[in-house]
């Protein structure tokens, strides 16, 4: 690892100008939209489960609230299984749609940070999302549930491990590997450069989120508005500047010919 903070920085917020505007359709389109429709449903979903409950209710009862509390006290007694379930189940589908999109989301932007062309198209990303989406998902449950046990046990193991398979999803969608070649060949790469990528990914993690805590402060959606369309992005392009760099490093050491022994003459 060669290069300097700065350098990779400096590639990363280049790339990321080059491709804004598909980097904006990505976000538009697969985060933003589906984030604002999936919401209007869960809230439709909820006030429909609410008027429902207060529509059996007397003006007499309804007169005689003091508080909100009374009246959501009222409201939750008067709610039938019959009418939660239907309810339940639209929120559950639309939660399960907005994590969907966000997972095509992240794959489509790690394909835009991989692809060398100028002009990346929004629909060649998306098809090859879907086309990686249940490998993808293997990946994130299996490195999630693995992250969390060694985080419980210690805080120590949980960063050493993230480190050592933060390169998992690039070798994954990149070069095809399984999901456990990933995480292998991850750790293998990552090597005896822990604490320089380690120093690297903390550099980036502070940077991008001083900027969006500052922005969150001043306007909640427009620090989320921030996190969706440049903190997302910029992060999967800075890693796989990251990913890049590490892999002709090992290239070159693999195609470098071993110097040979002079054998002893007897």
């Amino acid at each position: 690892m060669k290069k300097s903070h700065e350098h990779y920085f400096k590639d990363t917020w280049d790339e990321y100008l080059k491709k804004f505007p598909v980097i904006f359709k990505t976000s538009l389109l697969l985060q933003i939209l589906p984030m604002i429709l999936g919401m209007i449903i869960i809230i439709l979903a909820t006030v429909l489960i609410i008027f429902g409950a207060s529509s059996g209710f007397s003006e007499s009862a309804l007169s005689s609230l003091q508080n909100p509390q009374e009246f959501f006290e009222l409201i939750f007694n008067g709610i039938s299984f019959a009418a939660i379930i239907p309810a339940a189940i639209v929120i559950t589908l639309a939660a399960l749609a907005i994590a969907v999109f966000f997972i095509l989301s992240s794959i489509v932007h790690i394909k835009i940070a991989l692809s060398e062309e100028k002009e990346v198209t929004f629909e060649k990303a998306l098809k090859f999302a879907k086309k990686n989406f249940w490998n993808y998902l293997g990946l994130a449950i299996v490195m999630n549930i693995l992250l969390a046990l060694l985080f419980l046990l210690l805080i120590i193991p949980g960063i050493i491990f993230l480190v050592y398979w933060v390169l998992a999803p690039y070798i994954l969608l990149n070069e095809g590997k399984t999901v456990s070649e990933s995480l292998q060949e991850s750790k293998n790469r990552v090597g005896k450069k822990w604490w320089p990528l380690f120093f690297h990914l903390l550099g980036g993690y502070l940077i991008i989120m001083c900027a969006t805590g500052l922005l969150t402060s001043i306007l909640p959606l427009l620090g989320n508005l921030f996190s969706i369309i440049v903190t997302m992005p910029i992060l999967l392009i800075f890693l796989k500047n990251i990913y890049r760099g590490l892999s002709r490093k090992e290239a070159k050491q693999s195609t470098k010919p071993q110097k040979k022994k002079p054998s002893k003459k007897k």
